[in-house]
């Protein structure tokens, strides 16, 4: 019964400590997610001007693009592997958010 009693007031300084990290870590991950974000919208406004967006096909009246099939695939391919990478580290962030409970 002693050990118990005195376990139990450990308690309190034990949920603090606890509690200090998890803000900390909290902030951290806060501090993370929102530079991603930001992060994020650059590279979207970026993927939207890649150069496989700009190609016509035959019979359009706009000028065609010096792009092609070949390079816009390419394009693609190269684009597709980043966007793997990225969906990846998204994954990741999110399940920090989830954990801190930062959604």
């Amino acid at each position: 019964k002693e050990s118990w009693n005195l376990l139990k007031s450990l308690v309190p300084d034990t949920i603090e400590r606890i509690s200090e990290v998890d803000d900390f870590w909290r902030e951290k991950v806060r501090f993370k997610v929102e530079a991603y974000e930001k992060e994020l919208e650059e590279k979207h406004e970026k993927f939207h001007k890649l150069s496989f967006w700009s190609y016509y096909g035959q019979g359009m009246t706009e000028e065609i693009s010096t792009t092609g099939v070949e390079a816009a695939n390419e394009a693609i391919e190269t684009t597709e592997a980043k966007l793997e990478f990225e969906k990846k580290i998204l994954e990741e962030n999110a399940h920090l958010c989830g954990i801190f409970e930062l959604e």
